[in-house]
Formats: C-alpha cells, structure tokens, sequence
C-alpha cells in the first residue's frame, strides 16, 4: 500500500483518487470486494464544491457502465436508429447532474449512486 493511499480521501488529489477509485471500481464491476470511499469522495466534490475536474473524471470512470447498460437494454437496435451511443450518454450525465447538483444529493454508497445514473440513462 502506498503513502498516498493510507490518506483519508478528503486528503487525497484528484488525481490520487481518481486512480484509487478505477482500482476500486474495477473490483465492483468484477463483484469483488471494494472500497467506494474514492468515488464518492470525487462525486462529493463534483457535486458540492461544483468541481468540474471532478465531474469530468466521474463521467470517465463510469463511462463504461453506461456503455453496458445500453448494450443490454432489450431496445438498443431502435434506440441507437435515433441517436447515438455516446449521445444517450451525454444526455444521461446531463440529467443526473442535473438531478444531484440542484437537490445537492449525496450517496452512501456507490452502487446507489450508478442506480441513480442508470436510471438517467433509461429517462
């Protein structure tokens, strides 16, 4: 274990967690077990402190599990005759921002917080 990784998140760069958070999203994505401190701290300050280096690294990190989403959707081939992929997931991101930034939403735990996004991706 690093130096940088015995911090408390709120002490931690960006960058610093930012790569603890893909370390740790890639265990939960593998149902193994992770820490989701790392993110939530990021979505914490995308959210609270307005920290748009925060946001764009959230809308990096969970990139992919949009990208999974939309391709199990049962109406993916219709859907993506309209738009793209990558414009179903723009809209997403916006609408969640939308939704946590004017309610000032914070989440316990990260699985509720990509609940929340895959429900703006399917909105």
């Amino acid at each position: 274990m690093g130096v940088e990784m015995a911090k408390p998140p709120k002490e931690m760069s960006l960058r610093e967690l930012s790569e603890c958070s893909a370390r740790e999203l890639a265990c939960y994505r593998r149902r193994e077990p992770s820490d989701d401190k790392y993110c939530l701290e990021i979505l914490q300050r995308a959210v609270l402190e307005r920290n748009s280096d925060a946001w764009a690294i959230l809308q990096m990190q969970f990139n992919d599990n949009m990208r999974m989403w939309i391709g199990r959707h049962p109406h993916k081939e219709s859907a993506l005759r309209h738009e793209d992929e990558q414009s179903y997931i723009n809209d997403a991101f916006s609408r969640f921002w939308r939704a946590v930034s004017e309610q000032r939403l914070t989440f316990a735990t990260l699985a509720a917080a990509l609940n929340y996004l895959h429900i703006s991706l399917n909105s």
